[in-house]
C-alpha cells in the first residue's frame, strides 16, 4: 500500500474498507444490544465460526479476538466455535 500511496494511486476505497472492517466489531455488538431486552445478563452468545476466511484455519486477520471482547462486556457467557481453527488452536475455545 505504501508504494501505491508514493506512485499517487488514490487508496480511498480500500482505506474506507479497513475502517469498516475494524469498526464491525463494535457495530455488530450494538445491533445485538438494541435487539435484547434491558434487564437480560448473563445470556448465553455463541460465535459460529473464528477465521477470516471460509473454510480456513488461518486467524491472523480476524476481528473475532475484538467480537468476543466486546461480547464479554454484556455477558461472561460468550463462547466461540470453529472446528477447522480448533483442529489447530485448541486454546480458542
Amino acid at each position: 500500500m505504501k508504494q501505491l500511496q508514493q506512485n499517487g494511486v488514490s487508496l480511498d476505497v480500500t482505506k474506507n474498507a479497513r475502517k469498516t472492517n475494524e469498526n464491525m466489531s463494535d457495530f455488530i455488538v450494538e445491533s445485538l444490544l438494541s435487539l435484547l431486552p434491558k434487564y437480560i445478563k448473563n445470556i448465553n452468545i455463541g460465535i459460529l465460526g473464528y477465521s477470516y476466511k471460509a473454510n480456513s484455519d488461518d486467524i491472523r486477520n480476524t476481528k473475532t479476538d475484538d467480537l468476543i471482547k466486546e461480547l464479554k462486556k454484556i455477558t461472561p457467557n460468550a463462547k466461540i466455535s470453529d472446528y477447522i481453527v480448533s483442529k489447530k488452536n485448541k486454546y480458542i475455545m
